[in-house]
Order: C-alpha cells, then structure tokens, then sequence
C-alpha cells in the first residue's frame, strides 16, 4: 500500500538570502491518522539549509482540525539526523485525526544555498514509531537571493547639497568574497567624482575603477564572512540638490556576480542662497510701512546650478497679501520679465533658461500688500528641480527636489495715523483737564488692540482718570494703563475696526 499525500502541504522559509539565518515553517493536513506516538520527518537538498543549528521544534500550542475541532495539546522532541535531515518525535498528547492541521517552526536554520538555485524541493512524510511512512509530500521551493550586508552606512560631513567631502562606506559581510572579487560602490545618479582616491580596511590594489556611476574595487585576500569593512573615498561631491540619496554595496565573486548587498541612505540639505533683501528702486521708504504695498528685490546668490524650468519659491510672512502680485523682473544675463503664482502664502517663479552655480540672480517684485503691523518679518526662498512636467529621465527624488534655500529679513515700520487732530479744555499752564483726540486708523485695530497717546515732557499724568476710553469709533470696553509719559488704551473686547476708521478718545 502506498502512502497517501499529505494535504495543503508547504514549507516557507522566513529568509531567502545566501549565508543568512532563517526560520522553515512547515504546514499540513494530514490525510491519515497520526498516532500519539509518531513521527515527522523533514529533509532538504544538499546545498540550500544547514539544519544543524535547530535548537527548538513544537508542534503548534494546539493542533486544530480542519473541521475546527481542538485536539489535546502535545509535545515533541527534535532529533537532527545531520545538516539535510531533522526527525520530531511525538511524546505526548492523543491521536492526531485526519484531515487535522499541523504546524511546525524550525529556529535557526541556516541558509546554504547558490544564489539562482532552488531552496527545494522538501520531502515531509508523517511515520509511525517503527518507520512505516503514513503520509508523504513532496515541494518545491523558492530561488535563492543574494546574501544581505549588514550594518551597511555611509558618513560624511557633505550635508548640503553640491558639498565635496570624503565618504566612508562600511558593512559587514554574510558570505565569504574570494580573492579577486570585488566590492562594488554604486553612487547615486549625477555624483560629481574628482580625483577618486580610497582607502580600504582590507588588502586591495591602490586603484579603484570608476565606471557607470560606480567605484569597484578588487581584492588582494578573500574578506570572510561576518566580516567588518571600511572604505574611504575623496573626490566625491554629494548630489546639487537636497534629500536621500541611496548608495547600494555588494561583494562580487571572481565572475562578477552578487555575493552579498545591502543600501545605506545619505541625506544631504539645501544649499545656501545668499544676499540680502531690499527696496526696488521703484520703492520708497513708506513700501516699509505696515498695510503699504512694497516693491521688493531679492538678490539670489545660488550655490548649485539651476537647470532650466527650475523654480523659485517665495514664502511671505503671515498676513502679507499676494492679490496684487503679477510679474517679476528676474535680471541674470539678460532682464526676463516672468509670471507669478501665488498658492497661498508663497509666489512661485519658474525660470525659463538655466543657471549657473555660484550666479547672481535679482528678482524684483512689485505691489506685495505688507501685513497690518510693524517687526521684524522673514522671506524663505527656495529653489526647486523642475517638476516631472517639465523634466524626465531622473531618479523619482529629484523631481521638485529643494536645491538651494534662503532666508531674507527686513523690519517693517509702523503706518501712520491720517489726519491726527488733538483738542483740550483749556489752555492754561499747569492747569487740569481732558484731551480729545481724533485719528484715522491707517489699519485695523484689533478687538484686543490698544491706542497709544505719548505726551510731551513736563505732563503730569499721575491723575489721569480710568474713566478715559474711546468717544467714537470703537465698540466694546477698555482698560487704562499708565506708563512713564504715555496712556495706553487697552480694548478688552469688541469687533474688528477696519483701516481707514476714524477714532477718538477722551
């Protein structure tokens, strides 16, 4: 009588790359009954699993039927016959039905395999105590991977964009690389190399090859397994814009083939744009004032080239309006006059021709509606890659990829007030009484605003009454506060007193 399949039988291995650690996880029904003393035996092709480092192997907590009845939990004992061979002994528990699920973990394995070949196929076959085969299956297996680096890094003090520094690239092996292998460096796309010279922790000829984007390095003395290595380059310039960059490692074999690989990330910033904002020409001091439109020039210095359709990002301070803002003159070589976007709080410029790293480039902006109060206030600007619009054939993080950043500061100046007038009781020297006055709010006055009315020297404020407040033009309460020379009306409350009212206090 033959035996019988076993049904929906697999083996999955947790980990598929040569020279790694894996756990095989068997599952299966069983077509047959198997008893409370049986057995389950796995094998493996030579070449793919050391089973030998198993330390641990149970059966599931409790072995569920297919018909979802609970069967009494068991036990097993592990014997490992040699490195393709394991035996799990039944030790306890009751009579596994049929058609009952089983699942059994193996720790430790491990990975033996030629990357390309297959892992199967695997023979599990469930047998009584004497060795007469119940149920057997038979199943393939997966394709080996390359083994994986470990610890893979790269350093470096590049961490701008366009910044030339020496990398150190480290790892540690899983497999062995043979003497006249290799280790092999791929650079992100557009690294600039100059005069490449490394240094390596392990024996290897004072040349590296630089072809295709990529530093090979051959070896004078196989590198073992589990195995620390450093390799230090100069001449490298980290890409001109900011963000991660991969640098993918692998040991090659003496035919050029992956042993082993890994990735590191480096992030790099944005370069710098230098200069210092100022008033266009057209500008007089009052665009500084607050609620004024201003006319601004932003010289550019870049530190990394712009390709063409590269963009410029303005981003205003709070509560500066942009409604107003149509068109830049940006002056490179020659004076192009340009669109403005507005999005919000930020102007987008794209520039229609490319420039140079280490460039001036002025852009001036007119009709920016200034916030409605006075400080000091900041423009970040940065310049971007073009988008995937206007640009192809790069890797997916250089599209809108922040090249160079910048940040220009100015201090606004307070409005005026329009058409201040003042009145008093009575004219008289030292004598006491009120004061009138009356203005028109060049902005708005916030509902916890506050009126400021500063007197000459010599005034005697010391009895000014609290009954003092606003006469017209503002709602709500207030409170009075006296410092040195100056009364200060505090409004506690109200509505928002749009620009342009006209106010009074007593």
């Amino acid at each position: 009588v033959d035996a019988s399949r076993l049904l929906e039988a697999e083996v999955v291995a947790s980990n598929v790359h040569v020279g790694s650690r894996a756990s095989l996880r068997m599952r299966f029904r069983t077509t047959n009954l198997l008893p409370a003393d049986g057995v389950i035996h796995l094998a493996v092709p030579p070449d793919t699993f050391d089973l030998s480092p198993v330390f641990a192997a149970t059966f599931a907590a409790s072995l569920i039927p297919y018909a979802h009845v609970t069967f009494p939990e068991g036990s097993a004992s592990v014997r490992v016959d040699n490195a393709t061979s394991i035996t799990i002994t039944r030790t306890s528990g009751s009579v596994v039905a049929a058609l009952s699920k089983v699942e059994i973990e193996l720790l430790h394995v491990q990975v033996t395999g030629k990357v390309g070949s297959s892992s199967g196929p695997y023979q599990i076959r469930t047998m009584t105590r004497d060795g007469a085969i119940i149920d057997g299956a038979t199943i393939g297996g997966d394709s080996w991977l390359q083994g994986l680096l470990t610890q893979v890094r790269v350093e470096s003090l590049a961490t701008t964009a366009g910044a030339s520094e020496s990398f150190v690239f480290s790892f540690v092996t899983s497999n062995v690389v043979p003497q006249n292998g290799s280790v092999l460096i791929e650079l992100p796309s557009e690294t600039a190399v100059e005069s490449l010279d490394c240094l390596t922790s392990f024996p290897a000829p004072p040349d590296p090859v630089l072809a295709n984007s990529s530093i090979r390095i051959w070896l004078s003395s196989d590198i073992g397994p589990s195995s620390s290595v450093s390799i230090t380059c100069a001449g490298l310039t980290s890409r001109q814009w900011s963000g991660e960059s991969a640098y993918r490692m692998s040991t090659l074999d003496t035919l050029g083939d992956i042993v082993d690989s890994g990735v590191a990330v480096w992030y790099v910033s944005p370069g710098a744009l230098g200069g210092n904002i100022s008033l266009a020409a057209t500008c007089s001091e009052d665009c500084l004032r607050s609620g004024h439109h201003s006319d601004l020039m932003l010289p550019l210095n870049t530190s990394n080239p712009l390709p063409r359709n590269s963009r410029l990002e303005i981003r205003v301070p709070q509560n500066f309006s942009l409604n107003d803002v149509r068109f830049a003159e940006v002056v490179y070589k020659d004076s192009v006059r340009i669109p403005v976007f507005a999005q919000g709080a930020t102007m987008l410029l794209q520039f229609p021709f490319a420039v140079d790293a280490g460039s001036l480039v002025k852009v001036s902006i007119q009709m920016i509606r200034n916030r409605p109060w006075a400080g000091a206030i900041a423009f970040e600007c940065v310049t971007k890659n073009p988008s995937r619009d206007f640009a192809s054939g790069k890797d997916d993080n250089y599209y809108d990829a922040v090249i160079d950043r910048g940040v220009y500061t100015l201090e606004l100046i307070p409005a005026l007030l329009v058409l201040p007038r003042v009145s008093n009781e009575t004219a008289v020297a030292g004598s006491r009484g009120f004061y009138e006055f009356t203005v028109t709010l060049a902005n708005p006055l916030w509902p916890d605003g506050a009126l400021l009315v500063t007197f000459p020297p010599f005034f005697d404020l010391a009895s000014v009454s609290t009954a003092s407040s606003f006469t017209a033009g503002v709602d709500g309460q207030s409170l009075v506060e006296i410092q040195d020379r100056t009364v200060i009306l505090h409004r506690t409350g109200g509505s928002l007193i749009a620009g342009g009212a006209r106010v009074a206090l007593r």
